[in-house]
């Protein structure tokens, strides 16, 4: 059996094979057949990549049979409402459906895409394989080649950059090197340190500067970087849901148990469990009134739509002094999910 189920040839040929009737054809219909058939009928990138941005732009659960429906339009009138009225309905029409199901069929191979309870979903794998693409700039997810787009940010971040650099050295009267040098001006472009952790890893940032001017940088970097910022906020939410200590604090909660006693059984801290819990807010699993007050995401919510992704400590000090980082990161979870589906959406309609 176990032979036969990771074989990566015909799994008919096999059956048949093992009851001695031996034959060299293939099927062409079981998932094996569909692998090879997706690799010789389907441009693998361009179409895997469409399929798992579509995934991650739904905010209803969908099935193989539903995604299929959406994408090449095709009784419509059975789906679900949110996914009828779907913008990215119909775009997959250009080419045949058993393109679309061999692509399929070849991301689930690859554990880019699996199946949670008969609903699709994109794995880490996943996540990490489009990220991949995308910044190699395999293929093109925007309305101008990626490589414009990052040269152009970059470019606003060096000259806003340059421009601090400026105004601080005046304010201290000190030359402008002495702030920082133009060769870690240039490690800042090209990294784009995402918290003070990082930054403190950048050439000639010590302790001292982080302290003295790590905040202000950090938030340049953010103004010029939205869309990335998102990105790495949802790779880090996409990298806890998958560990397997997210997994027992998310059937103990869904099994009735609050964070605080499953901190308990579990001997892992508080906070580390609502990390965990955020993992499956992202994902959809898990909604913030599962854990948190209708008034206490409202107000979360609100200063969320005012300053975006900006540092926690600043989030908390526009917040009252009773909430809590644990309840803006559950917030926060739910905040990046909905913006992350909504760039996702806006960048597959721009490309055509």
């Amino acid at each position: 059996m176990a032979q036969f189920a990771e074989s990566s040839s015909c799994r008919r040929k096999n059956i048949l094979n093992y009851f001695d009737e031996q034959t060299v054809e293939h099927c062409n219909h079981c998932d094996n057949c569909a692998y090879e058939s997706a690799k010789a009928t389907a441009h693998s990138a361009e179409d895997g990549l469409f399929l798992i941005q579509v995934l991650g732009s739904l905010r209803a659960k969908c099935t193989e049979d539903q995604l299929f429906k959406l994408i090449m339009d095709t009784h419509t009138e059975s789906l679900p409402n949110a996914l009828q009225i779907h913008p990215l309905r119909g775009k997959g029409k250009s080419k045949a459906l058993n393109v679309w199901e061999a692509t399929l069929s070849m991301l689930k191979k690859q554990d880019y895409v699996d199946t949670y309870k008969g609903d699709l979903r994109v794995t880490h794998m996943g996540m990490q394989w489009k990220a991949s693409l995308e910044r190699a700039a395999s293929v093109t997810v925007s309305t101008k080649p990626k490589t414009a787009a990052h040269a152009e940010e970059e470019l606003r971040l060096r000259n806003a950059l340059k421009e601090w650099r400026v105004n601080r050295a005046k304010a201290e009267s000190v030359p402008a090197y002495i702030i920082f040098n133009d060769a870690t001006l240039e490690e800042l472009v090209t990294k784009k340190p995402y918290t003070l952790v990082t930054l403190n890893e950048i050439t000639g940032f010590g302790e001292l500067k982080v302290e003295r001017y790590g905040k202000e940088i950090l938030r340049i970097i953010r103004e010029t970087g939205k869309d990335r910022i998102l990105e790495q906020a949802r790779l880090d939410l996409i990298k806890i849901r998958s560990s397997k200590n997210a997994g027992d604090s998310f059937y103990l909660f869904k099994r009735g148990h609050k964070p605080e006693e499953i901190a308990e059984k579990t001997g892992f801290a508080l906070n580390t469990i609502y990390r965990h819990l955020e993992g499956f807010v992202f994902d959809g699993e898990l909604d913030p009134h599962d854990i948190l007050r209708d008034e206490r995401i409202r107000e979360i919510n609100k200063v969320l739509d005012q300053y975006g992704l900006d540092l926690l400590s600043s989030i908390k000090e526009r917040l009252p002094e009773e909430v809590d980082y644990r309840e803006i990161g559950i917030v926060r979870a739910n905040w990046i999910k909905k913006h992350w589906e909504d760039l996702e959406t806006e960048r597959i309609l721009s490309s055509g």
